[in-house]
């Protein structure tokens, strides 16, 4: 893999990590700090996937999300040793490997995943980003 790429893939990583544990020590659980009128930082965990999806299955669907995780991990860095692979396709599996790698830390680490940012219009919040 390219150099370029394994040193964007770890400083997406850094970060990612970093704004959880800021957030963690900052933050009170599910208290909203509102930076603008429709966005804020809300600390709160998921045990699920996007949306609370799986959250309440009883623990099975943490190993599910995991092994997705690694595989995802592991197709898109076997995926960017292709050369022929069009830019567009490099620039996605660049941004997923850390997602996906930052989820599953965090499912091993804590059994959870945590969220941080929360879009809201009017009464309506969307805390899964």
């Amino acid at each position: 893999m390219r150099l370029d790429f394994v040193l964007v893939i770890g400083v997406i990583f850094l970060l990612d990590q970093c704004t959880k544990l800021l957030a963690s020590a900052y933050l009170n659980y599910a208290e909203p700090v509102g930076l603008l009128p429709f966005f804020s930082l809300t600390l709160l965990h998921n045990t699920g996937a996007a949306f609370s999806f799986l959250a309440d299955a009883g623990g099975w669907q943490q190993w599910l999300f995991l092994v997705l995780a690694i595989g995802v991990s592991a197709y898109s860095v076997w995926s960017l040793r292709d050369a022929e692979l069009c830019g567009w396709m490099q620039a996605g599996f660049v941004l997923l490997i850390p997602g996906a790698v930052g989820n599953a830390v965090d499912r091993v680490a804590f059994w959870l995943c945590g969220r941080l940012f929360a879009l809201s219009l009017g009464r309506l919040v969307v805390p899964s980003l």
